[in-house]
């Protein structure tokens, strides 16, 4: 923040005496210090013959219609094209990545190793169940061995 100016500072101001770049100071400062603000506001009601200088009235009317711009609307139809072509983009860019991981055999060695793993799982069950069979009770052993003869059995009937 700039330091604050006195009333004969602003007097000059008000009175159009001052240099144009301590002018610009000054009125950046107005923005910043409501003390320098109530002053300034004070010696311009006082002297209602005077008017703010011709450049800081070219400034605010500039601002005012940078802020009065109209903004441009996007259409309902525009949103939607924009929309469509997002998608359409994404699901080209989708199937691109698709077809280079197919034609590098990407997905070919993945189905490999599913399957070797499958396998594996598999083998190690069946050894799993064996171990087991050998490590449950007698009596679960005879009780297998007679379901295998009643299903014996069965099959001739």
């Amino acid at each position: 923040m700039t330091r604050c100016f006195q009333e004969p500072d602003w007097k000059d101001y008000v009175a159009g005496q001052t240099d144009p770049r301590i002018s610009r100071i000054m009125e950046e400062h107005l923005l910043e210090c409501d003390a320098c603000l109530s002053r300034y506001t004070t010696l311009c009601e006082q002297n209602p013959a005077s008017e703010p200088p011709v450049s800081f009235a070219e400034q605010v009317m500039e601002s005012v219609r940078e802020i009065d711009k109209p903004v441009p609307q996007a259409t309902r139809s525009s949103v939607f094209a924009s929309t469509r072509k997002k998608l359409i983009l994404h699901y080209t860019i989708a199937a691109s990545i698709t077809i280079l991981l197919t034609s590098t055999g990407l997905f070919h060695d993945m189905v490999k190793t599913v399957q070797a793993t499958e396998n594996t799982l598999t083998i190690n069950l069946d050894d799993q169940k064996s171990n087991l069979s050998r490590t449950y009770g007698w009596t679960n052993q005879l009780m297998d061995q007679t379901l295998s003869v009643f299903d014996f059995i069965k099959e001739k009937d």
